[in-house]
């Protein structure tokens, strides 16, 4: 008889264990089922990092590209298919920008990245330019000026590497941008030209992490050009 009034109770109900456990008990239980089923409290995602801005301050920004390029040489000799590598940097403040870039090519299937023994070519660039005019679209225009070199390792069979018209390529004139684009068109000098040249290096966005790469450089009597294709890899 005491196990059925302890099932049921005096008054005929059912006394399961809520019947048996006191209120206080119960909140217990009830708050700790509640901690132990719910779902992780989602946090809130951290606020995106604002962009940088020239005008509060520099703002340096860095690309690393793998590329894949063909390229004309002045004399009508036939032209190479390369691959390689570049690193690239802008400071900006205010409406200045300050840019520097170094490219290191080889010949496919030869070249590996950080094997300086497979490296073709190095060469290296800067520029700086002002963005005097801002339009629509984030298009901006304005003076540049830019200055350059670069150096052949490859040696042909009797040993000797190339040699260049000049030391240096050097040039005035004008930078534009766009969101995903920039062009510098200058007249001065190219190393491997001579006389004066007017030459035009760009980079254009294909897709997030493809771009049209390239560098064209025409003389009053030759004239010389690689174009090619740039993966972003940072």
């Amino acid at each position: 008889m005491r196990s059925r009034l302890w099932l049921w109770g005096r008054d005929g109900r059912p006394k399961g264990p809520r019947g048996l456990l006191s209120r206080p008990s119960r909140l217990v239980l009830v708050a700790a089922a509640a901690l132990l089923t719910a779902p992780t409290i989602a946090q809130e995602p951290a606020a995106p990092k604002p962009p940088c801005d020239p005008a509060a301050g520099f703002c340096l920004g860095f690309e690393g590209w793998l590329l894949t390029v063909r390229t004309w040489t002045p004399g009508g000799a036939e032209p190479r298919d390369l691959v390689g590598a570049r690193l690239q940097a802008e400071l900006r403040h205010a409406r200045w920008r300050w840019a520097v870039r170094g490219d290191a090519t080889g010949i496919p299937g030869e070249y590996k990245t950080g094997e300086w023994e497979t490296v073709r070519s190095l060469e290296g660039h800067a520029a700086a330019a002002y963005d005097a005019l801002r339009l629509p679209g984030g298009v901006t225009l304005g003076p540049a000026a830019g200055i350059g070199a670069a150096i052949a390792i490859e040696r042909d069979d009797a040993g000797f590497k190339a040699e260049m018209p000049k030391g240096i390529t050097a040039g005035l004139g004008a930078r534009a941008s766009w969101p995903g684009g920039w062009v510098y068109v200058v007249a001065g000098q190219h190393q491997a030209l001579r006389g004066v040249a007017a030459i035009a290096t760009w980079q254009v966005a294909m897709s997030d992490r493809v771009a049209s790469v390239g560098l064209a450089a025409v003389g009053s009597k030759d004239w010389t050009a690689t174009i090619g294709l740039g993966v972003r890899w940072k």
